[in-house]
């Protein structure tokens, strides 16, 4: 019980700080650094399938909010990374390959956002590389400090 709810916690806590940080963080031909998204791969990563859709569900409704997006248009998107995350033995490729995957998502959906798609692909892949790696070192030793699954 005491995991349980520490785990919500630690959730809730990821949640806001990746909104704070993708509304802070500088944006590069309409792009931002994927916080939210990084961290709901490492999260499924590392949990069931319930809880990573559930996480993913709730990170793609605050990044559709933090966004200005249609509602459920990154919350499909992010349950899809979510399952995939879960399922794929290679953590890293699932990383690097979302976020590009995510911004033609997102001109398939919305084809009027931002500047053109290959533009915003080839941006996409840096800073999600960036994004990814640090969210999951920084994840990684939250968990370990606040002992998560101890």
């Amino acid at each position: 019980m005491k995991n349980d709810f520490a785990r919500i916690v630690y959730c809730i806590a990821i949640l806001a700080a990746g909104c704070a940080a993708e509304e802070l963080l500088p944006k590069f031909l309409g792009v931002g650094f994927p916080i939210l998204l990084a961290a709901t791969i490492f999260f499924s990563s590392r949990s069931g399938v319930f809880a990573a859709v559930a996480f993913a569900i709730a990170a793609g409704a605050a990044e559709d909010a933090v966004s200005s997006l249609p509602v459920a248009t990154s919350a499909c998107f992010f349950t899809l990374a979510a399952l995939f995350a879960n399922s794929v033995r290679y953590l890293a490729a699932a990383a690097l390959l979302a976020y590009p995957l995510y911004q033609l998502w997102l001109w398939i959906w919305l084809p009027g956002v931002g500047a053109g798609v290959f533009a915003r692909v080839v941006v996409a892949a840096p800073l999600g590389a960036v994004a990814a790696a640090a969210v999951f070192a920084l994840m990684r030793s939250v968990e370990r400090r606040a002992a998560i699954d101890a």
